[in-house]
């Protein structure tokens, strides 16, 4: 594999930074097609590395082969690319490799893949590949579909799986035509840990040709689905990621937003405190709302609020509170999530259950706040799911910042005389470490526990017995 270095001009290479998508600390991983020659085109796989940070870093780099336990390390040899400051760096891999390239390296980094064609005919033809992080992947039990499937004359269609998970898992798929009937019945698969796994020409039964069709994934590890359509004849490649979601923060002009809207009754406990809920003042610096949900193992629990940043209380780079959110007292934490000022211009969540404050996931991202602006944030912490997710967005729906990481427990759990705490502003013991949000007004909130799909089911049959 070899890197090549070249430097970027400070303005494009800023702009890049705004528009690219951002690769966390930690691992990101690139599915390699292995396409070398497809029709009259040939094909190179390019994987771009960009280094921006303020000093030169390293990203450690590995390749993992088709449907092996990726985990087993033993003869699997990593290396070291060293980027400078503010310089991108280009990979190329064999272009036969087919399997994973990981990557792993600090926060700063971003990472794009693509295929490019090279030959007669090629003029235009490429695609780009997926680049798989925490921000993107499905998370185990939930769903992707991937659409746009077509199998016609010369083009075919590959399917591609990637099992995340450390351990073995178990996918199901399936298959559909867009009149919603299957061309393919559900399937089980069974996939080695850390794995990527490739069905190649799953529509040749379709032998009248077949477009616009889908595959529906679900897995119980985290994992990721995509899938290639490539014309033998032509030479042409398309990839086919997972879909986008009706499920979105962002609303039409002159929509109201549905933030305070609840699920259909009997399938959550919703608490809604609409309006200006608090304004931190001296003398009146934080508000507690005390929630008492029924007893009950919820699944999740979803937090809405919007907040007015209206300046910084000294030190200004101190933790100015947004929501402390805890089932009784610290130790058992959904949330605390705090802004920065100048010269950190950050946010940062912190949350576990069952453990001391210094022992409570820290996650720190930069977010510069503007003095008057009016912000919503959406946390959503599902232990069934093994997800948190946290956004925070315009009022009109603009989403400027994502936040995900994993629970350390397995459900909501609410017992007798427990209480769920939402705190505003809510100061530390220490001031100049965590001063009040002097000024800052918070409103429009709700907070909304989900049941288990299997108690609701349970209840349902026990009421019919009886």
């Amino acid at each position: 594999m070899k890197a090549f270095a070249r430097p970027l001009l400070g303005v494009l290479l800023s702009l890049s930074f705004l528009s690219a998508q951002a690769a966390h600390a930690g691992t990101a991983y690139v599915p390699l097609p292995g396409i070398t020659t497809l029709g009259p085109v040939t094909y190179e796989t390019q994987v771009t590395v960009t280094n921006g940070l303020g000093q030169e870093s390293t990203v450690n780099y590995l390749q993992l082969g088709t449907a092996v336990d990726g985990t087993l390390r033993q003869g699997v040899n990593t290396t070291p690319l060293k980027v400078s400051a503010s310089r991108t760096s280009v990979l190329k891999p064999a272009a036969s490799s087919r399997g994973l390239l990981e990557l792993t390296g600090p926060a700063g980094f971003q990472y794009s893949a693509r295929l490019v064609g090279s030959g007669a005919g090629s003029a235009g033809l490429g695609a780009q590949l997926p680049v798989i992080t925490s921000s993107n992947m499905g998370s185990a039990n939930s769903l992707l579909v991937v659409q746009g499937l077509k199998s016609v004359g010369a083009t075919t269609a590959d399917i591609v799986i990637v099992n995340l998970g450390k351990t073995a898992g178990t996918c199901s798929a399936r298959v559909a035509r867009a009149d919603g009937s299957s061309a393919i019945n559900t399937v089980q698969l069974s996939l080695l840990p850390l794995s990527y796994n490739f069905f190649p020409n799953v529509l040749v039964a379709e032998t009248n040709g077949i477009t616009d069709a889908r595959v529906e994934v679900t897995c119980t590890n985290d994992f990721y689905a995509y899938a290639q359509m490539t014309n033998a004849t032509t030479g042409e490649i398309s990839i086919a990621t997972p879909s986008g979601s009706s499920d979105s923060t962002l609303t039409a002009p002159g929509d109201a937003p549905a933030a305070l809207t609840c699920a259909a009754s009997g399938t959550s406990v919703c608490f809604v405190f609409p309006g200006l809920v608090h304004t931190s003042a001296h003398g009146n610096e934080d508000k507690s709302l005390i929630l008492t949900p029924p007893v009950f193992a919820y699944s999740s629990v979803k937090l809405h609020m919007e907040f007015q940043v209206n300046g910084w209380n000294p030190p200004s780079t101190g933790a100015h509170g947004i929501v402390y959110f805890v089932r009784d007292r610290n130790k058992d934490m959904y949330a605390n999530i705090f802004l920065k000022g100048p010269s950190r211009n950050s946010v940062t969540l912190r949350h576990g259950f069952n453990q001391v404050h210094g022992d409570k996931a820290k996650i720190e991202r930069g977010f510069v706040a503007q003095i008057g602006a009016t912000y919503a944030l959406d946390y959503d912490y599902d232990p069934v799911h093994k997800s948190i997710t946290m956004h925070i967005s315009t009022l009109d729906g603009q989403l400027l910042l994502e936040i995900k990481d994993k629970p350390n427990v397995n459900r909501v759990q609410i017992d007798q005389g427990q209480k769920v705490i939402v705190g505003m502003s809510n100061p530390g013991v220490n001031p100049n470490v965590e001063p009040a949000s002097i000024g800052w007004k918070y409103s429009n909130v709700k907070v909304e526990f989900f049941k288990l799909v299997q108690q609701l089911n349970l209840i349902q049959l026990q009421s019919t017995l009886h």
